[in-house]
């Protein structure tokens, strides 16, 4: 009898010292850690967004009605009706986003690196002036004799075409600050190319530039922007349920931006009024640089599903949100009126997998 207990009390001490062959410590269930949150997982973790969003750039006004035209559609010493503004017509158009952590295993820090692309397509808008209303560009236009002067038009149009890139690095930890709430402060770098092109076209009054014999007038602008910055964040999860929740985020760049831009406007003029050929001629060709420090202010709120599964080795969330982001001072594509902001909002749909 006492052989025997000794045996078994050496094959328990065995046990407890090196473990049972071929086993691996179970996980703490979820249900005991409630709530089920990234803050309690150890490893990596990779996310896919779909986003469908809208782009919207402050002072892209090209042209505006309800204006004397010098009497093409009215007549001078009269009233003119009232008119609008025209600009690029901004739209949702859809994107992604893709990223991939790394649980350092120190403190519970965590390394995450993702990547936004949205290419928006072109852009389209037309117009044709009124009776009694008329219309004119927003901004100066330089002629063929030199003159730069604001053109009153017949019709007009306009291509706008924007491609955005973004890359965030940054070092986070979860925290859980009670039962259902867990806060996650972070802190990185981000960085952007955003390339644009902005091509106006307008068709002059034949009233105010009979004497010319101009046809048309074509204005090129791009901007091409470069940048990269700090970035501080703050997110946060509260749980009405173990699964279910409500997020929302917070995030600030100090992002130091080189922008590059071309402009370039070309006349279509007849020699004789009335009798072709025509010769195009560029009046104004110029490229020039603008480095300044860009604040980046981004928001974003909405549901989260969390659940684990394989004896809680891993987990799954879901999320579905709305996102807001404001560029501050980022319109330079026409250097004589002031600049506009890039504004991006719209539906944000996440997968994420913790493993």
């Amino acid at each position: 009898m006492i052989k025997r207990s000794l045996a078994m009390l050496l094959a328990l001490s065995a046990t407890a010292l090196f473990g049972a062959p071929n086993c691996k410590p179970c996980p703490q269930a979820c249900v005991e850690r409630d709530p089920c949150d990234n803050s309690i997982f150890e490893g990596a973790y990779a996310t896919a967004d779909f986003i469908w969003w809208k782009t919207h750039i402050g002072s892209m006004d090209y042209a505006l009605s309800g204006i004397n035209d010098a009497g093409t559609n009215v007549p001078n010493f009269t009233n003119v009706g009232k008119g609008t503004v025209f600009r690029p017509d901004f739209e949702f158009k859809p994107g992604f986003k893709v990223g991939f952590g790394l649980d350092f295993t120190h403190d519970g820090w965590d390394l995450f690196a993702e990547y936004t692309w949205l290419n928006g397509g072109e852009h389209k808008n037309s117009f044709t002036a009124k009776e009694g209303v008329g219309a004119a560009s927003s901004f100066n236009v330089v002629g063929p004799t030199g003159i730069v002067e604001i053109m009153s038009v017949q019709s007009g149009s306009s291509k706008w075409k924007q491609n955005f890139n973004v890359i965030d690095l940054m070092l986070g930890k979860s925290i859980p600050v009670c039962r259902y709430l867990t806060l996650k402060p972070s802190f990185g770098l981000k960085t952007a190319w955003i390339h644009e092109k902005f091509i106006i076209d307008y068709l002059p009054t034949t009233v105010q530039f009979a004497s010319s014999g101009r046809l048309s007038a074509q204005q090129k602008r791009f901007q091409n922007m470069w940048g990269i910055g700090a970035r501080f964040g703050l997110d946060g999860v509260w749980r009405f349920t173990r699964n279910w929740g409500i997020f929302g985020n917070l995030d600030a760049t100090a992002l130091w931006s080189d922008f590059h831009l071309k402009a370039k406007t070309t006349t279509l003029t007849e020699v004789i009024p009335g009798v072709p050929p025509a010769i195009a001629t560029t009046n104004l060709n110029n490229a020039f640089s603008i480095q300044q420090i860009m604040a980046v202010i981004e928001t974003g709120i909405g549901l989260t599903f969390m659940t684990c599964f394989c004896d809680d080795q891993y987990q799954f969330l879901f999320r579905a949100g709305w996102e807001e982001q404001v560029w501050l001072n980022f319109n330079h594509f026409v250097e004589n009126i002031k600049s506009g902001d890039l504004s991006l909002h719209g539906l944000t749909l996440r997968t994420e997998l913790v493993f």
